[in-house]
């Protein structure tokens, strides 16, 4: 669509983006292939939340123009055809792998309801909700590219409370200090 413009820079999750100028931005976009984070600019992009609350994080704008960026906080990368692939959000990364891949890929396996990734220090845990009688050496074995350290059976996956859709990650992070 021409009137979005959308750019996939280098993940750096947490921290600002070091751009002195929008040119600077643009020529620090990732080429095909290259994971980042998603950032987009056009006029439907906000200037700023309420009261700046927030804007820190997630906008960046350009000390000339005034143009803003916003950052979305998932993570994706184009193709060689210059497809749009997401990954799952920034902050959800497990060392260098991504949530959205191995969450999707789960929830094929027969029983699983509900699954997704966290990084519990330099464990890679995959939280599942199931249908029925777990099967978490199955699932572990179907998904043996992604490494995982283990499957662990919840009762529930925390869920974002603004939309009830989106994993809470930080709580699924607090979950990896909890015992069985």
């Amino acid at each position: 669509m021409p009137q979005v413009r959308l750019r996939v820079l280098p993940d750096r999750f947490g921290e600002p983006l070091p751009y002195a100028c929008e040119a600077e931005l643009l020529a620090g976009a990732l080429p095909p292939g290259e994971p980042g984070e998603i950032v987009v600019s056009g006029g439907h992009v906000l200037g700023g939340y309420l009261g700046g609350v927030g804007d820190a994080e997630t906008k960046w704008r350009d000390p000339a123009t005034g143009t803003v960026w916003h950052r979305t906080g998932d993570a994706g990368y184009f193709d060689a055809q210059g497809r749009l692939w997401l990954l799952g959000r920034c902050s959800a990364r497990a060392g260098d792998l991504y949530p959205f891949a191995v969450e999707v890929a789960a929830q094929f396996f027969p029983g699983v309801e509900r699954a997704a990734l966290a990084g519990c220090g330099e464990r890679r845990v995959l939280f599942v909700e199931w249908r029925g009688t777990p099967d978490a050496a199955g699932l572990a074995g179907a998904l043996e590219w992604a490494g995982l350290h283990e499957v662990r059976p919840v009762a529930r996956i925390p869920l974002d409370s603004r939309l009830g859709t989106k994993v809470d990650y930080p709580k699924l992070r607090g979950m990896c200090r909890e015992r069985r």
